[in-house]
Protein backbone atom coordinates (compact mmCIF):
# COMPACT_ATOMS: atom_id res chain seq x y z
CA UNK A 1 0.00 0.00 0.00
CA UNK A 2 1.10 3.48 -0.78
CA UNK A 3 0.44 6.55 1.33
CA UNK A 4 -0.63 8.45 -1.32
CA UNK A 5 -1.49 8.12 -4.90
CA UNK A 6 -1.51 11.37 -7.32
CA UNK A 7 -3.45 10.81 -10.67
CA UNK A 8 -1.91 13.52 -13.20
CA UNK A 9 1.93 14.19 -13.33
CA UNK A 10 2.01 17.36 -14.60
CA UNK A 11 2.99 20.70 -12.60
CA UNK A 12 0.28 20.05 -9.79
CA UNK A 13 0.97 16.36 -9.49
CA UNK A 14 4.60 16.66 -9.68
CA UNK A 15 4.31 19.65 -6.92
CA UNK A 16 2.35 17.65 -4.50
CA UNK A 17 4.75 14.13 -5.39
CA UNK A 18 7.94 16.28 -5.13
CA UNK A 19 6.92 17.84 -1.29
CA UNK A 20 5.71 13.78 0.01
CA UNK A 21 8.55 12.33 -1.40
CA UNK A 22 11.10 14.38 0.23
CA UNK A 23 9.32 13.95 3.29
CA UNK A 24 9.73 10.03 3.18
CA UNK A 25 6.05 9.54 1.96
CA UNK A 26 5.80 6.53 -0.26
CA UNK A 27 3.96 7.91 -3.12
CA UNK A 28 2.71 7.02 -6.46
CA UNK A 29 1.92 8.65 -9.39
CA UNK A 30 0.09 7.48 -12.30
CA UNK A 31 -0.06 9.38 -15.85
CA UNK A 32 -1.67 8.48 -19.13
CA UNK A 33 1.55 9.21 -21.14
CA UNK A 34 5.19 8.82 -21.22
CA UNK A 35 6.79 11.73 -20.60
CA UNK A 36 8.27 13.96 -22.02
CA UNK A 37 5.34 14.20 -23.99
CA UNK A 38 3.30 17.48 -25.53
CA UNK A 39 1.42 19.75 -23.39
CA UNK A 40 -1.16 21.80 -24.89
CA UNK A 41 -0.21 25.26 -22.91
CA UNK A 42 1.10 28.57 -23.63
CA UNK A 43 4.40 27.85 -21.09
CA UNK A 44 4.42 31.25 -19.92
CA UNK A 45 5.79 31.39 -16.25
CA UNK A 46 5.03 33.88 -13.90
CA UNK A 47 7.54 35.29 -11.20
CA UNK A 48 5.42 34.12 -8.75
CA UNK A 49 5.15 30.70 -10.43
CA UNK A 50 8.71 30.68 -10.71
CA UNK A 51 9.20 31.26 -6.60
CA UNK A 52 6.37 28.52 -6.19
CA UNK A 53 8.54 25.93 -7.45
CA UNK A 54 10.73 24.12 -4.90
CA UNK A 55 13.53 23.88 -7.32
CA UNK A 56 15.56 26.40 -9.59
CA UNK A 57 13.70 26.04 -13.01
CA UNK A 58 16.08 28.32 -15.00
CA UNK A 59 17.30 25.30 -17.27
CA UNK A 60 13.96 25.03 -19.02
CA UNK A 61 13.30 28.89 -19.53
CA UNK A 62 13.87 29.88 -22.60
CA UNK A 63 13.58 33.23 -22.49
CA UNK A 64 12.38 35.87 -20.01
CA UNK A 65 10.35 39.01 -20.95
CA UNK A 66 10.75 42.16 -19.43
CA UNK A 67 8.00 44.47 -21.38
CA UNK A 68 4.84 43.26 -21.56
CA UNK A 69 2.71 45.31 -24.25
CA UNK A 70 -1.22 45.59 -23.86
CA UNK A 71 -3.30 46.34 -27.06
CA UNK A 72 -6.67 47.51 -26.73
CA UNK A 73 -7.29 48.41 -30.14
CA UNK A 74 -5.06 49.42 -33.52
CA UNK A 75 -4.10 52.64 -32.05
CA UNK A 76 -3.94 52.35 -28.14
CA UNK A 77 -0.96 50.45 -26.87
CA UNK A 78 0.20 50.13 -23.31
CA UNK A 79 3.57 48.89 -22.29
CA UNK A 80 4.48 47.68 -19.13
CA UNK A 81 8.25 47.27 -18.43
CA UNK A 82 9.81 46.62 -14.85
CA UNK A 83 13.59 46.05 -14.40
CA UNK A 84 13.01 42.20 -13.14
CA UNK A 85 11.15 39.41 -15.77
CA UNK A 86 7.28 40.04 -15.58
CA UNK A 87 7.22 36.33 -17.42
CA UNK A 88 9.25 33.76 -17.99
CA UNK A 89 9.00 31.55 -21.48
CA UNK A 90 8.97 27.65 -20.99
CA UNK A 91 7.78 24.71 -23.06
CA UNK A 92 5.46 22.49 -20.88
CA UNK A 93 6.80 19.50 -22.51
CA UNK A 94 10.39 19.93 -20.98
CA UNK A 95 9.28 22.43 -18.46
CA UNK A 96 6.46 19.08 -16.92
CA UNK A 97 9.21 16.79 -17.72
CA UNK A 98 12.23 18.30 -15.70
CA UNK A 99 9.36 18.88 -12.84
CA UNK A 100 8.48 14.72 -12.68
CA UNK A 101 12.27 14.27 -13.12
CA UNK A 102 12.54 16.24 -9.19
CA UNK A 103 9.78 14.45 -7.79
CA UNK A 104 11.28 11.10 -8.97
CA UNK A 105 15.00 12.17 -7.75
CA UNK A 106 13.39 12.66 -4.04
CA UNK A 107 12.06 8.93 -4.39
CA UNK A 108 8.74 9.54 -6.08
CA UNK A 109 7.91 6.59 -8.00
CA UNK A 110 6.11 6.60 -11.42
CA UNK A 111 3.51 5.01 -13.43
CA UNK A 112 2.29 4.88 -16.74
CA UNK A 113 -1.60 3.99 -16.85
CA UNK A 114 -2.81 4.72 -19.94
CA UNK A 115 -6.54 3.69 -18.40
CA UNK A 116 -8.28 3.92 -15.22
CA UNK A 117 -11.15 1.65 -14.98
CA UNK A 118 -12.84 2.32 -11.47
CA UNK A 119 -11.48 4.04 -8.20
CA UNK A 120 -12.94 3.07 -5.16
CA UNK A 121 -13.12 4.42 -1.62
CA UNK A 122 -13.33 2.83 1.70
CA UNK A 123 -13.18 4.89 4.75
CA UNK A 124 -9.30 2.89 5.10
CA UNK A 125 -8.18 3.77 1.44
CA UNK A 126 -8.66 3.94 -2.41
CA UNK A 127 -8.14 1.63 -4.53
CA UNK A 128 -7.26 2.18 -8.34
CA UNK A 129 -7.43 -0.33 -10.77
CA UNK A 130 -6.20 0.78 -14.33
CA UNK A 131 -4.42 -1.53 -17.29
CA UNK A 132 -1.06 -0.80 -15.04
CA UNK A 133 -2.34 -2.91 -12.32
CA UNK A 134 -4.34 -2.70 -8.98
CA UNK A 135 -3.00 0.01 -6.36
CA UNK A 136 -4.03 0.61 -3.29
CA UNK A 137 -3.21 4.43 -1.08
CA UNK A 138 -4.42 5.76 1.83
CA UNK A 139 -5.21 8.89 -0.16
CA UNK A 140 -5.16 9.83 -3.57
CA UNK A 141 -4.71 13.40 -4.81
CA UNK A 142 -6.50 13.94 -8.46
CA UNK A 143 -4.22 16.06 -10.34
CA UNK A 144 -5.29 14.65 -13.87
CA UNK A 145 -6.03 17.69 -15.64
CA UNK A 146 -9.30 19.13 -17.63
CA UNK A 147 -10.75 16.73 -18.32
CA UNK A 148 -10.63 15.06 -14.78
CA UNK A 149 -11.80 11.37 -14.51
CA UNK A 150 -10.97 11.66 -10.89
CA UNK A 151 -13.47 15.43 -10.49
CA UNK A 152 -15.77 13.38 -12.11
CA UNK A 153 -15.51 10.06 -9.49
CA UNK A 154 -15.37 12.66 -6.76
CA UNK A 155 -18.37 15.00 -7.42
CA UNK A 156 -21.41 15.53 -9.89
CA UNK A 157 -21.94 19.18 -8.60
CA UNK A 158 -20.25 21.39 -11.23
CA UNK A 159 -18.34 24.00 -9.59
CA UNK A 160 -16.27 24.67 -12.48
CA UNK A 161 -16.54 26.71 -15.97
CA UNK A 162 -14.69 26.06 -19.13
CA UNK A 163 -12.72 28.26 -21.05
CA UNK A 164 -11.18 27.83 -24.55
CA UNK A 165 -7.66 28.73 -26.05
CA UNK A 166 -6.60 27.55 -29.43
CA UNK A 167 -2.58 28.34 -30.15
CA UNK A 168 0.18 27.33 -32.51
CA UNK A 169 4.08 27.63 -33.00
CA UNK A 170 5.07 30.66 -35.83
CA UNK A 171 8.98 30.65 -36.95
CA UNK A 172 10.00 34.47 -37.69
CA UNK A 173 12.79 35.82 -38.86
CA UNK A 174 14.00 37.96 -35.97
CA UNK A 175 11.74 36.33 -33.28
CA UNK A 176 13.69 38.65 -30.53
CA UNK A 177 12.00 41.80 -31.95
CA UNK A 178 8.79 40.51 -30.66
CA UNK A 179 7.33 41.76 -27.32
CA UNK A 180 5.44 39.54 -25.14
CA UNK A 181 2.28 40.91 -26.31
CA UNK A 182 -1.62 40.60 -25.30
CA UNK A 183 -4.07 41.77 -28.06
CA UNK A 184 -7.47 42.69 -26.79
CA UNK A 185 -7.75 44.75 -30.20
CA UNK A 186 -9.76 41.95 -32.48
CA UNK A 187 -11.79 39.53 -29.64
CA UNK A 188 -14.52 41.29 -27.66
CA UNK A 189 -14.38 38.72 -24.42
CA UNK A 190 -10.81 37.43 -24.82
CA UNK A 191 -7.32 38.45 -26.34
CA UNK A 192 -4.60 36.98 -28.81
CA UNK A 193 -1.08 36.44 -27.11
CA UNK A 194 1.98 36.72 -28.50
CA UNK A 195 4.51 35.12 -26.35
CA UNK A 196 8.81 34.78 -27.74
CA UNK A 197 10.28 31.78 -27.16
CA UNK A 198 13.97 32.20 -28.53
CA UNK A 199 14.01 30.55 -31.97
CA UNK A 200 9.95 31.27 -32.51
CA UNK A 201 6.58 32.74 -31.69
CA UNK A 202 3.99 31.12 -29.57
CA UNK A 203 0.61 32.46 -30.61
CA UNK A 204 -2.91 32.02 -29.38
CA UNK A 205 -6.21 32.82 -28.60
CA UNK A 206 -8.03 32.62 -25.00
CA UNK A 207 -11.77 33.50 -24.91
CA UNK A 208 -13.73 33.70 -21.85
CA UNK A 209 -16.93 32.88 -23.79
CA UNK A 210 -17.96 29.44 -23.23
CA UNK A 211 -20.18 29.69 -26.39
CA UNK A 212 -17.58 31.09 -28.73
CA UNK A 213 -15.93 28.68 -31.28
CA UNK A 214 -12.23 29.15 -31.83
CA UNK A 215 -10.63 27.46 -34.90
CA UNK A 216 -7.60 27.61 -37.24
CA UNK A 217 -9.48 29.95 -39.37
CA UNK A 218 -9.35 32.58 -36.32
CA UNK A 219 -5.74 32.08 -35.31
CA UNK A 220 -4.26 32.27 -38.97
CA UNK A 221 -5.66 35.26 -39.58
CA UNK A 222 -4.40 36.75 -36.06
CA UNK A 223 -0.82 35.45 -36.92
CA UNK A 224 -1.10 36.40 -40.56
CA UNK A 225 -1.85 40.02 -39.29
CA UNK A 226 0.77 39.96 -37.15
CA UNK A 227 3.50 38.56 -38.58
CA UNK A 228 2.66 38.36 -41.85
CA UNK A 229 2.95 34.17 -41.76
CA UNK A 230 0.85 31.36 -42.68
CA UNK A 231 2.51 28.47 -41.94
CA UNK A 232 1.65 27.39 -38.75
CA UNK A 233 3.25 24.50 -36.95
CA UNK A 234 2.36 22.49 -33.43
CA UNK A 235 -1.63 23.88 -33.69
CA UNK A 236 -3.66 22.71 -30.36
CA UNK A 237 -6.66 23.05 -28.63
CA UNK A 238 -7.14 22.89 -25.52
CA UNK A 239 -10.14 23.86 -22.51
CA UNK A 240 -8.67 25.97 -19.60
CA UNK A 241 -10.50 25.06 -16.34
CA UNK A 242 -11.36 28.11 -13.89
CA UNK A 243 -13.68 28.25 -10.94
CA UNK A 244 -11.79 26.87 -8.64
CA UNK A 245 -12.78 29.28 -5.65
CA UNK A 246 -15.96 27.00 -6.14
CA UNK A 247 -13.84 23.57 -4.98
CA UNK A 248 -14.93 22.32 -1.90
CA UNK A 249 -12.86 18.98 -0.56
CA UNK A 250 -15.62 16.59 0.24
CA UNK A 251 -14.44 15.80 4.22
CA UNK A 252 -15.88 12.32 4.20
CA UNK A 253 -13.37 11.57 1.48
CA UNK A 254 -9.51 10.45 0.79
CA UNK A 255 -9.76 12.19 -2.13
CA UNK A 256 -8.51 15.66 -2.83
CA UNK A 257 -8.14 17.78 -6.49
CA UNK A 258 -5.90 20.08 -7.65
CA UNK A 259 -4.62 22.09 -10.71
CA UNK A 260 -6.71 22.05 -13.48
CA UNK A 261 -9.06 19.38 -11.68
CA UNK A 262 -9.91 21.45 -9.38
CA UNK A 263 -10.52 24.40 -11.78
CA UNK A 264 -7.54 26.26 -10.95
CA UNK A 265 -6.60 28.24 -12.96
CA UNK A 266 -7.56 32.38 -12.90
CA UNK A 267 -10.20 33.69 -15.34
CA UNK A 268 -8.92 36.93 -16.42
CA UNK A 269 -5.70 35.61 -18.54
CA UNK A 270 -5.71 32.03 -17.99
CA UNK A 271 -2.66 31.62 -15.76
CA UNK A 272 -2.69 28.27 -14.68
CA UNK A 273 0.66 27.41 -13.63
CA UNK A 274 1.04 28.59 -10.44
CA UNK A 275 -2.18 27.96 -9.13
CA UNK A 276 -1.61 24.21 -10.16
CA UNK A 277 2.03 24.25 -8.13
CA UNK A 278 0.34 26.15 -5.48
CA UNK A 279 -2.74 23.67 -4.57
CA UNK A 280 -0.76 20.51 -5.49
CA UNK A 281 1.79 21.61 -2.67
CA UNK A 282 -1.18 22.66 -0.52
CA UNK A 283 -2.73 19.02 -0.87
CA UNK A 284 0.71 17.28 0.29
CA UNK A 285 0.77 19.18 2.85
CA UNK A 286 -3.26 18.45 3.76
CA UNK A 287 -2.19 14.75 3.47
CA UNK A 288 1.11 14.77 5.32
CA UNK A 289 -1.10 16.73 8.57
CA UNK A 290 -3.08 13.67 8.23
CA UNK A 291 -0.64 10.90 8.11
CA UNK A 292 0.71 12.69 11.09
CA UNK A 293 -3.01 11.63 12.64
CA UNK A 294 -3.49 15.34 13.62
CA UNK A 295 -7.31 15.94 14.51
CA UNK A 296 -8.43 17.34 11.03
CA UNK A 297 -8.81 15.42 8.15
CA UNK A 298 -7.31 16.06 4.99
CA UNK A 299 -9.97 17.34 3.65
CA UNK A 300 -10.38 19.71 6.37
CA UNK A 301 -6.63 20.80 6.56
CA UNK A 302 -6.69 21.22 2.52
CA UNK A 303 -9.76 24.20 2.62
CA UNK A 304 -8.00 25.96 5.00
CA UNK A 305 -4.47 25.25 2.76
CA UNK A 306 -6.00 26.55 -0.21
CA UNK A 307 -7.79 29.96 1.39
CA UNK A 308 -4.62 31.94 -0.01
CA UNK A 309 -4.98 30.39 -3.80
CA UNK A 310 -9.10 30.86 -3.64
CA UNK A 311 -8.24 34.46 -2.82
CA UNK A 312 -6.55 35.36 -5.62
CA UNK A 313 -8.65 33.20 -7.73
CA UNK A 314 -11.67 35.58 -6.74
CA UNK A 315 -10.05 38.55 -6.99
CA UNK A 316 -9.30 37.27 -10.95
CA UNK A 317 -13.12 36.07 -11.16
CA UNK A 318 -14.14 39.76 -10.41
CA UNK A 319 -11.11 41.38 -12.64
CA UNK A 320 -12.32 38.93 -15.30
CA UNK A 321 -16.13 40.29 -14.95
CA UNK A 322 -14.80 44.00 -14.76
CA UNK A 323 -12.61 43.60 -17.68
CA UNK A 324 -14.16 41.86 -20.09
CA UNK A 325 -17.59 43.74 -19.36
CA UNK A 326 -16.30 47.64 -20.06
CA UNK A 327 -12.90 47.31 -21.37
CA UNK A 328 -13.12 50.75 -21.96
CA UNK A 329 -12.87 51.74 -18.58
CA UNK A 330 -10.47 49.21 -17.80
CA UNK A 331 -8.20 50.11 -20.46
CA UNK A 332 -8.73 54.06 -19.23
CA UNK A 333 -7.89 53.05 -15.41
CA UNK A 334 -4.73 50.29 -16.29
CA UNK A 335 -3.32 53.46 -18.48
CA UNK A 336 -2.24 55.30 -15.29
CA UNK A 337 1.40 55.12 -14.77
CA UNK A 338 0.38 54.73 -10.56
CA UNK A 339 -1.40 51.49 -11.97
CA UNK A 340 1.48 50.26 -13.76
CA UNK A 341 4.05 51.15 -11.79
CA UNK A 342 2.61 49.46 -9.21
CA UNK A 343 1.17 46.37 -11.03
CA UNK A 344 4.73 46.20 -12.48
CA UNK A 345 6.77 46.45 -9.56
CA UNK A 346 4.53 43.69 -7.88
CA UNK A 347 4.26 41.47 -10.72
CA UNK A 348 8.33 41.17 -11.30
CA UNK A 349 9.28 40.46 -7.94
CA UNK A 350 6.44 37.73 -7.61
CA UNK A 351 3.46 39.09 -5.64
CA UNK A 352 0.60 37.61 -5.73
CA UNK A 353 -2.60 39.62 -6.86
CA UNK A 354 -3.96 39.98 -3.39
CA UNK A 355 -0.55 41.24 -2.51
CA UNK A 356 -0.12 43.75 -5.51
CA UNK A 357 -3.69 45.01 -4.66
CA UNK A 358 -2.63 45.26 -0.87
CA UNK A 359 0.82 46.25 -1.02
CA UNK A 360 1.77 43.07 0.97
CA UNK A 361 3.59 39.66 0.02
CA UNK A 362 1.16 36.34 0.67
CA UNK A 363 3.15 32.88 1.42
Amino acid sequence: MYDVIIVGAGPAGAAAGYDLAAAGIRVLALDKSEFPRQKPCAGGVTPKGVLSYRYDIGSVVRQSCHTLRIRSNKHHIIDISAPKPLCHMTSRKELDTFSLNQALAKGMRFLVARKISSIDESSSGVVIRSDAGNFTGRYLVGADGANSLVRRYVTKKKFFRRRFAIECDVHVDQPDSYEMEFDFSRRPGGYSWIFPKGDHLNIGIYTIDQGQKLGLQDLAGFVRYRTGKSRLTGVRGYPIITGGRGYRPDPVRRILLAGDAAGSAEALFGEGIFFAVKSGQAAARAVMDALDSRPNNAARQYRDYLKPVKRDLRLFDLAAWVFYRFPGLSFKLASHQRVLSRFARGYSNGHSLTAVLTSQRLS
